[in-house]
């Protein structure tokens, strides 16, 4: 069977049906700069298409991993409840631990993050209880990775960070996960008990493990079929690839700011390491590179039209261009246009599909531009 979406909830994804239908028959490499969950990967999977993928935010280059790579149902069963017995023998002296290290809601140059608002650190975000139980999960999650093949390593990695959101202050009775894209505690929160939640969501992942035996992946950009944690704009582009891709749209939602809420815990595991010996480099998380709008970064409007300006000419060498924006402001559209008028021959799409919206300001109309350069 063909993959679909892991039970992960990620900011903005957009439909495999609706990717699909920019592939055509003459497309044989399908690149994603701005991987995201990976619902071009995906795409380029059902119709049998070879692909790269790239995205600097580990949480969802983890995500694309898990999908497209899979797992093996016996081996991830097996290690699901040893984990489980493991965590019930130590329940009854679980310690108190110590707060998450380096988890100030903070950038590296000092300022509080964008989209934080009645609360300081990851930390502060979990009762007692719950963040006892989920570093001990974590610390046994740790243990075992070292005794099970990567795809089920990090698999259990990602049901881990999968149920931090309603383990966490955060979640309130009867919400999906984070529909509000900000670091908050509602008065009223509804926070879930993580054994349960993990022993739910483990037995989502191994239905689709079941489902899915996975692909043979690669983690360097000269191959096929590759994962990459990299900048859009280190990538090197070929004639023979054709891009599809969705880049962030401005400041509603900022991807790393939100994702920083897993990669803390996972910054406090060993999974940074085990994800340095498998893919050659040490891994960080790097605001400095992400591509959006955030006065706290001193990253504004004219910033991001520089930037999306020059990944349009990174791009321009490429055979057809197929650009995904989530955008309602007009003058940011208008720019985009005017700039891709100089490289590519381009014509717009503007569709509407049901999916929920991108934040407050959001709305479910996708502009879609089919672009082919005009160098070729």
């Amino acid at each position: 069977m063909q993959p679909n979406f892991l039970p992960v909830r990620y900011w903005g994804r957009k439909p495999v049906a609706m990717i699909q239908k920019y592939i055509d028959s003459t497309d044989e490499i399908i690149v994603d700069p701005f991987g995201g969950a990976g619902s071009v990967t995906l795409a380029a999977i059902k119709l049998e298409k070879y692909f790269k993928y790239s995205d600097i935010n580990v949480f969802a280059w983890l995500i694309s991993h898990v999908q497209v790579a899979s797992a093996n149902p016996d081996e991830y069963q097996l290690a699901v409840e040893r984990i489980l017995e493991s965590l019930e023998k130590s329940l009854p002296d679980i310690p108190d631990f110590p707060p998450l290290k380096r988890d100030f809601l903070k950038y590296s140059n000092g300022q509080w993050f964008y989209k934080k608002r009645n609360a300081n650190r990851i930390t502060d975000f979990f009762s007692q209880r719950n963040y006892n139980v989920l570093r001990c999960m974590l610390q046994i999650i740790d243990n075992f990775s070292q005794q099970l093949s990567f795809r089920t390593s990090i698999a259990l990695y990602l049901t881990f960070a999968s149920i931090l959101f309603d383990s966490s202050k955060m979640k309130r009775k009867n919400s999906g996960s984070w529909g509000v894209p900000s670091y908050w505690i509602p008065k009223k929160h509804n926070e879930e008990d993580p054994i349960k939640l993990f022993k739910r969501r483990a037995r989502k992942f191994l239905n689709y493990f079941k489902s899915f035996s996975g692909i043979q992946i690669s983690y360097t950009e000269n191959s096929l079929n590759s994962l990459l944690l990299k900048s859009a704009f280190s990538l090197r582009y070929l004639p023979e690839y054709t891009v599809i891709t969705d880049p962030p749209h401005s400041d509603e939602i900022q991807y790393l700011e939100l994702s920083y809420f897993y990669w803390v815990w996972f910054r406090n595991s060993k999974l940074p390491k085990l994800l340095e010996q498998r893919l050659g480099k040490k891994i960080r998380f790097n605001f400095r590179s992400e591509l959006t709008v955030n006065p706290k970064q001193g990253k504004d409007l004219r910033y991001y039209l520089l930037k999306l300006r020059k990944f349009l000419r990174l791009i321009r060498v490429c055979r057809r261009v197929v650009l995904i924006l989530h955008e309602e402001k007009e003058d940011i559209l208008r720019e985009l246009e005017k700039e891709a008028s100089k490289h590519f021959y381009l014509q717009k799409f503007e569709e509407r599909f049901s999916q929920r919206n991108i934040g407050p300001r959001g709305n479910n109309i996708y502009n879609v531009y089919i672009m082919k350069p005009k160098s070729s």
